[in-house]
This record gives structure tokens, C-alpha cells and sequence, in this order.
């Protein structure tokens, strides 16, 4: 439960259970005994239909029901259901009495059971759950003005816990001094009811399980432990320590918990950069939104990590987490991963100047914090509300100081908007966002003594509703081009500014949006919303790929001649091949920075970089226009780049095979090959577990992605044929047994049994081959 190891603290009693399957649920107000459905957790409100051309997630009342048999051996125990979170509004009613209410989608709460345990017999627990809308907490706003959304339902674990009166509540477990030679640990625990002569002791493990030091409590319920040469936590070599705390009364254990954590110490100096472990680093992420398609934001822990592991295969070493707190199995994959996190509040564009709503945002502030605070990957805390530009500075340094008290001693960082400040000169963060020029489409520094962090780009500032970001995998080769340029040229701009500690695009993978009927999802993404790489994403791989990469950025049909080809690589040169035959070998882009190269949206005149000059479309070396190969990259806009793309001016177009050699000290280390498309002639089923089996569980899922390949095996670009899917075995199909491919594939989603074993799944489409797989769910681990 929340990054804690469930251990045994009783003969056959675990200390926490998982208590996810065999729930009962009813849509709607609970009038009556009928309408109620067996389901497992996590669970959405309801299953939403992501082919639909307009999307609004349920809001309403849901009801949740079980039935739990308390063993007779809990008579006198603290007996505890703990919920990660419920959106967003509980009512939660033991044997029929209201028991506990809470307000807030994002945040964990318990219900206390104790007076129930060693009764002998059963308890029943019903939950009410209403994620209408809800001014008086964060979000705030109405779903449709809302730019996310309230995807309803018991969306995340439900847990048992069974403790002896005096337990140990919490374990708070921070490296206060790191260096390659020693670190000092400092290990805190809380523990309600503690009376005279209970003791608390710890024992530190490292990363392979050894015993590396123990402590006992001093004066004020701290031990500090110190560790020679740690294995320090960070993106390469996330080491992951545990303590084990032990609670003793007259020698006998009553209480154990296991708290993982990891050895680092993080830097932001606003003069030199920012340092992990002493190693200068410069951050470079995307912002993720929790949802998923059709079940909503009701994900497993084996989904977020499958999630995580994708973003870290794009290069990306942050992420930030608009604009709430996100699942705590997403937070331990990022530990496990090595992404550091930016840990937001809940908010959005909204603040009600009065006494109640304040301090639910205080209480945002304070749980976030103390949930979170063990996990090494989280590098700051956001404690303000997004892009609210109406509190006054005395409350947003409130918001920051409770969260300092609340994490207390350690390495730690509050971040933030400074939009409403009234004094730039007194900071409100340790470490603030920059700010937003409209008037030059720039990100200037808003505190004169401190650097910050570009918490956003690449969507806003191309168009706003109508950014040419915006893009899908099927609106073809120019506009994903367009986006790619789009990104890449605001990340070099973000780059050359002194004051920033780095920049996170919006947004890492596309997302429903609730204000916006008629474009139901952001495409801003460089993933699409069932998780499929779009062109830019390949531009980010090169980026940050630890290993030699080459990708062809255009598809190959027909065009005219000659035409331009952009390939993305970290490899020092590449050498272009039409049908076997080197036409040239290229150095990565070196040429200016110029004038954005795309279409302003809104305006249809064109701008130039940071300065607000404005330059007609006939002043551009390269217009975007309806031609193919009119692509906007000018072989400069780079100079800032870790790996400029190689820009190929003046190729001949010629049908058949094009490639791309990758090249480092004269070695060819990486290849990339397309051919003109062909007819799709086959289906290929690709299932994408993404470093974790599909778990057992009667929730987890994973995409599938039905393919129409042509004689080359090649994805057919522009393919967009109907495709069915059929599933049999240890799995079923979620949503629509129907897709129509978008730019040649066509998303599943498969959710696993109970039971572990073979899943068949055959694709078919019109006039081709079908398309055939077997894979294999797991049991889920304990």
C-alpha cells in the first residue's frame, strides 16, 4: 500500500490485503436490490466509447458494495479499509450507517472498521460515489470547462489493513547528506498510541537485500543510519533501499512495515544548473494525464507501469503529472525506471477566495506531500494550482511552506506558477515555472534571481484551439512533420535560454479533454491516445536513446522529385541509400536559427523567434503548402539540440527502397529502411505488454495492434480499413470488436480473466490475410 511491503504481522494475517476483486456495483442512485454486476478493481463508472464523435466521461452517482467477513482472531485489532482514491465525492456506509465522508478525486483515505472486528459476522460496505461537479474542491471547474476529465469510479486499489492498536502508521525515509563515499539516512516513524516501553527499531537493506545498518529511536522519534559507498539513486541506476521498521512491546514484534526508498540528492542552483548526485543534468519530459481510452483513468499497477517504462523509452528523464497525483503504482515505476517527477496538487484554472476552499488546498497540499515524500523519483512538489492566476502571493507561500513542514528534514522543492504576482522580486518557489509571452511567443524569466523550469511547450503557442500540434496519426506525412518541427524548434529555443532548468512538452501521449465536445481529444501528444508513436516521438528517442538509433521521418510514397528527407539519429553521420545506391552522407543540421517555419494558426501572417517580428509567408525559404514534400525543416533551428536531425535537400524520388545508415567513428551502427507503399495484403497482430504479462487480475489490460502490411511487411501508411478482432481464452475485449485503421493500425484493448493461461486472438479484414496471435497472461504477484 503505497509503496509499503505488505508483511506478515500475525500467524496467516497479512498486514495489508489487497481487496480489489468481487465488488459489486450499480449505476445510478441505489433505490433498489436490482441493476447491481459483479466487478473487479480498479473500476470506471462506466466503459466509454472512444469511437463515439463527441466524448463526455459519466458524471453521477455510482454505487459500490462488499461484503467482509472479519475473522474472529481481529476482536480488539485496528482494522482498516483504505481506499487510494474515489472520484470524488465518498460516502461510505458500514452496515448501513454512514462511516466516513471525503471530498477529493486524487487523494487516499481509510475507513476504521475496528469497532466491527471480532463481531462474527459478516460486515457489509457500501460506497456512494458522485464525480459531478464540485466547486467547493480541486478541479473546481465544470467538466465542460474543464481541459481533462472526472472519469468516474473505485479507480484505483482498495486495501485491508489489520494492525494491533499501537501500529505503525507511517515511515518517513530521506538521504540528509550524500556524497560517492557516504550517506547519512534519516528514518522517522509515526506511530499513533505509542505507550512507555514500546520500542521502535530499523534495519536498513540495500538494493540486494543486505543488511547495511540499524538504528534505534532517539528523543524525537528519529534514527540516523550511515551508509559507506551507497548505491545512489538515479536515471541510470535507480537503486532502491528499504527500511524495516520493527515495533516491539516487552521483546514480542507487533507491528512491521517495509518503506522503500532511494539514496540521491538533487540540486538546483540558479547560477550553474541542476545536479543529481553532483552529475549536471538539464530536464527533459513531457506532462502525462492519467486517463486511458474506454476504461477511463481505472488502470492497474501493471498498466501505469507498462506507461512508465514507454515514456522512458522515448528519452524523456521527467515527467510531470498534470495536473493531480497520480497513482502511487505509476510513482514506484518511475522509481524503479529512473524518471524523476514533477508532483502536482490537484488544479486547474480555478480558486474560490474562501476559508473552506483554501484549506482543502492546504489539505491537498499536506497529503501529496506526505504520500509521496518517500519516493525518490519525485524531484519537486507542485503546490499551486495550474495556471490560477487569482490567489494572492501570501497564500501560494502558505501552500509552499505547509508543504516544507510537512516533508520536514531532507532534500526537497516546491515549484510553481507565478502568474498574479505582484513582487518578482520575492520568490514563491524554490523552483519556479517560467512565464508566457503572448506578445512574442516567448518563455522569459518572471524572477530575476532564479532560473526555472518550461513546464509546458509545443501545443499553445502554435494556434491555440487550432494548434497545427494537434495532429493524429492518420492526418498523414505533412502534418505529423509539421508537429515534429513544431516541437523540435521550440526545444531548441528552450534550450538556448539561460534561465531554464529545462522543458517539458505538452503533452507526452494524447488525452480526452472535457470542454471541448467536438474535438474530444488533445492531439498534442507524441503518442497517440492507444499509446502508438507519431513522428516526433522518433525525435525524442534520438534525443535520449543510450544506444545508436536511425529513424526515417517521411513515408515513402510517391511524390514529387526531387524532395527533402529528415532522418532523426544520435549517430554522427548518415548515409542516405535509394535501392542500394549511397546518394549522400550528411553531418547532423548546423545551419541557423531563423523565424518559426509553420503556420500561425490564428494569424495568417508568419512570426520569427523571440523577437515578435512578423514575416510573410513569402519571406519563408520553405512555405508549408499542400505539396508533400513542402516539410518545414530548413536544416537549422538546431544549435541547442543534445542531436540535430540530418536534414537531406534535393533527393531524388525514386519508388522502392530507401535507407538510412547511422554511423559512428566510421562504423555503421544503426539502420532504418522503408518502401514504397504497397496493397495491404496481410494482418499482423502485434500485442504490446511493454516489460510486464498481462496479469491475471480480471482488470489489467494491454493495447493490441492489428496491422495491414504489404509484401514487404510494411505497415501500410495511409491504410484505413475496418478490422475485427475476435479473443478467446483467458481474456476479453474491451470497447469495439470493430476499428477502422488509422494510418494502417487499429487499436484493442485486451483485459485478462482471473485465471492465467492462453489468450487467441484473430484479426480479419476484407480481401486480405488474416492475422493471427498467441499470448499468455500471468498470475499477478503478490
Amino acid at each position: 500500500m503505497l509503496a509499503l511491503v505488505a508483511l506478515l504481522t500475525m500467524a496467516g494475517t497479512p498486514r495489508d490485503a489487497r481487496l480489489n476483486t468481487d465488488w459489486s456495483f450499480h449505476r445510478g442512485p441505489a433505490a433498489s436490490e436490482g441493476g447491481w454486476e459483479n466487478v473487479d478493481l480498479p473500476h470506471s463508472a462506466r466503459l466509454e466509447d472512444d469511437t463515439a464523435p463527441s466524448f463526455h466521461s459519466f458524471q453521477g452517482e455510482v454505487w459500490y458494495r462488499k461484503t467482509l467477513s472479519l475473522a474472529p482472531g481481529w476482536r480488539g485489532k485496528r482494522v482498516a479499509l483504505k481506499f487510494e482514491a474515489a472520484m470524488q465525492v465518498a460516502d461510505v456506509y458500514v452496515d448501513g450507517n454512514l462511516r466516513t465522508h471525503h471530498t477529493g478525486g486524487y487523494l487516499p483515505f481509510e475507513v476504521d472498521l475496528s469497532p466491527e472486528a471480532g463481531k462474527g459476522k459478516p460486515v457489509e460496505v457500501k460506497v456512494m460515489l458522485d464525480n459531478r461537479d464540485h466547486p467547493e474542491f480541486n478541479p473546481g471547474r465544470s467538466q465542460s470547462q474543464l481541459d481533462f476529465t472526472y472519469a468516474g469510479g473505485l479507480y484505483r486499489n482498495v486495501w485491508l489493513e489489520v494492525t494491533e492498536p499501537t501500529y505503525i502508521e507511517d515511515v518517513f525515509a530521506t538521504a540528509i547528506k550524500v556524497s560517492a563515499e557516504m550517506a547519512e539516512v534519516m528514518i522517522q516513524p509515526s506511530c499513533p498510541k505509542k505507550t512507555y516501553g514500546d520500542e521502535l527499531e530499523v534495519s536498513l537493506l540495500d538494493p540486494s537485500g543486505a543488511q547495511v545498518g540499524s538504528g534505534v529511536l532517539d528523543a524525537e522519534g528519529k534514527t540516523f543510519i550511515k551508509v559507506k559507498k551507497p548505491h545512489l539513486w538515479d536515471l541510470d541506476h535507480p537503486n532502491l533501499y528499504r527500511a524495516v521498521t520493527h515495533l516491539r512491546r516487552e521483546g514480542q514484534t507487533i507491528d512491521v512495515l517495509e518503506t522503500r526508498f532511494g539514496i540521491r540528492h538533487l540540486e538546483f542552483d540558479h547560477k550553474r544548473g541542476c545536479f543529481l548526485n553532483g552529475r549536471s543534468i538539464r530536464l527533459e519530459g513531457a506532462n502525462r494525464h492519467m486517463g486511458f481510452p474506454i476504461v477511463g483513468n481505472a488502470a492497474s499497477d501493471a498498466a501505469q507501469y507498462r506507461e512508465a517504462r514507454k515514456l522512458k523509452s522515448l528519452g524523456l528523464n521527467i515527467l510531470r503529472l498534470a495536473h493531480y497525483p497520480q497513482s502511487p503504482a505509476f510513482l514506484d515505476a518511475c522509481d524503479e525506471l529512473g524518471i524523476l517527477v514533477i508532483d502536482p496538487i490537484p488544479g486547474w484554472q480555478f480558486y474560490r477566495d474562501d476559508v473552506p476552499f483554501r484549506e482543502h488546498v492546504l489539505r491537498d497540499v499536506r497529503e501529496t506531500v506526505m504520500r509521496d515524500r518517500n519516493h525518490p523519483c519525485v524531484a519537486i512538489f507542485e503546490t499551486c494550482l495550474n495556471e490560477t492566476y487569482n490567489a494572492t502571493d501570501d497564500f501560494w507561500r502558505e501552500c509552499s511552506m505547509v508543504a516544507h513542514q510537512a516533508f520536514g528534514q531532507g532534500n526537497f522543492f516546491t515549484g510553481g506558477d507565478a502568474y498574479g504576482k505582484k513582487d518578482y522580486s520575492k520568490p514563491l518557489w524554490d523552483v519556479p515555472w517560467t512565464g508566457w509571452d503572448d506578445d512574442h511567443f516567448s518563455r522569459p524569466a518572471l524572477y530575476k534571481m532564479q532560473k526555472g523550469i518550461d513546464r509546458e511547450y509545443g501545443d499553445y503557442e502554435f494556434g491555440g484551439e487550432q494548434s497545427t500540434s494537434r495532429v493524429g496519426r492518420g492526418d498523414g506525412e505533412g502534418a505529423l512533420m509539421l508537429q515534429a518541427w513544431n516541437f523540435i524548434w521550440s526545444h531548441n529555443r528552450n534550450r538556448g535560454n539561460p534561465w531554464s532548468f529545462g522543458d517539458l512538452t505538452w503533452e507526452g501521449i494524447d488525452t480526452y479533454r472535457g470542454m471541448n465536445p467536438t474535438s474530444p481529444v488533445s492531439k498534442s501528444g507524441m503518442l497517440d491516445l492507444f499509446r502508438l508513436p507519431k513522428t516526433v516521438a522518433f525525435f525524442y528517442m534520438s534525443q535520449g536513446a543510450r544506444r545508436p538509433m536511425v529513424h526515417i521521418a517521411n513515408q515513402w510514397s510517391a511524390r514529387p522529385s526531387p524532395t527533402k528527407v529528415v532522418v532523426f539519429s544520435n549517430c554522427s553521420s548518415v548515409a542516405l541509400l535509394l535501392n542500394g545506391k549511397e546518394i549522400a552522407r550528411l553531418g547532423p543540421d548546423s545551419g541557423p536559427t531563423t523565424g518559426y517555419l509553420g503556420p500561425k494558426v490564428a494569424d495568417p501572417l508568419y512570426w520569427a523567434h523571440g523577437t515578435g517580428e512578423i514575416l510573410p509567408a513569402t519571406q519563408l525559404s520553405t512555405p508549408i503548402g499542400g505539396a508533400t514534400g513542402a516539410l518545414p525543416f530548413s536544416g537549422g533551428n538546431c544549435q541547442n539540440l543534445a542531436h540535430p536531425p540530418f536534414t537531406f535537400e534535393g533527393v531524388p524520388y525514386g519508388a522502392g527502397q530507401i535507407e538510412a545508415v547511422g554511423y559512428l567513428n566510421g562504423h555503421a551502427v544503426a539502420r532504418d529502411k522503408l518502401y514504397t507503399p504497397g496493397k495491404a495484403t496481410h494482418l499482423a497482430l502485434r500485442v504490446d505488454t511493454h516489460g510486464r504479462d498481462l496479469e491475471a487480475d480480471g482488470s489489467d489490460f494491454v493495447f493490441v495492434y492489428a496491422e495491414l502490411r504489404d509484401d514487404h511487411d510494411q505497415v501500410v501508411p495511409n491504410g484505413s480499413q475496418a478490422i475485427r478482432l475476435s479473443v478467446s481464452g483467458q481474456g476479453t475485449l474491451l470497447g469495439s470488436g470493430e476499428r477502422r485503421a488509422e494510418a494502417g493500425i487499429a487499436p484493442f484493448m485486451i483485459r485478462a480473466s482471473h485465471v492465467a493461461g492462453a489468450i487467441v486472438l484473430k484479426a480479419t479484414a476484407a480481401g486480405i490475410a488474416d492475422g493471427n496471435t498467441i499470448f499468455k497472461s500471468v498470475p499477478r504477484a503478490p
